[in-house]
């Protein structure tokens, strides 16, 4: 089992994402080591770009909530099991991110330059562990300063929303012809 999964897909592949997360778990709890999940369950870092983060946390434990339901993962996760599956699940938001090709159901991301990507949205001992592997791998990862994944995605949105209009603005010229420009 890996200790760190990046999830870097569409937004919209996050939900089959969440749900394959908990058929793992599922799998580690048949395997009986539900109780040693540091090294049974891995660190799941959620990549994709969107505000999103505490509405798929949500998702998370009521998926988990459903299998304990159905009686496929036993109902003795509350209070202590619990909170170290939760905080499995991460958040890496990148600043700098990848370079597209096309639009729509073609599209393609390619890595573009480096860019720094914050880890957030669970305890510090996790994120920091988190970080320090990414790091080790030679990424550019740091803790986020703010406890909250939201206000780090919406960070970010503002960022990609100045950077947009500044290039919409810097598109027209003087007598409102618009002119192609391209960050390069």
């Amino acid at each position: 089992m890996p200790e760190l999964v990046l999830v870097c897909t569409n937004p919209d592949q996050l939900l089959g994402v969440i749900t394959t997360m908990v058929e793992l778990l599922v799998m580690v709890y048949e395997r009986g080591s539900i109780s040693a999940l540091q090294e049974s369950f891995p660190i799941f870092v959620l990549t994709t770009n969107a505000i999103y983060f505490q509405r798929f946390c949500q998702i998370f434990i009521e998926k988990i909530e459903e299998a304990i339901l159905f009686a496929r993962l036993t109902n003795y996760l509350w209070p202590d099991i619990m909170p170290q599956i939760v905080c499995k699940l991460l958040r890496g938001v990148t600043i700098q991110t990848a370079l597209r090709q096309g639009s729509g159901k073609n599209r393609v991301y390619k890595p573009g330059p480096s860019g720094r990507s914050q880890i957030t949205g669970t305890d510090a001992v996790t994120s920091a562990y988190c970080t320090k592997i990414l790091a080790g791998r030679g990424a550019w990862f740091e803790e986020a300063v703010y406890g909250s994944a939201t206000r780090v995605e919406f960070d970010k949105a503002l960022v990609n929303l100045v950077t947009n209009f500044l290039g919409q603005l810097l598109a027209f010229d003087s007598q409102g012809k618009f002119r192609a420009l391209t960050v390069g």
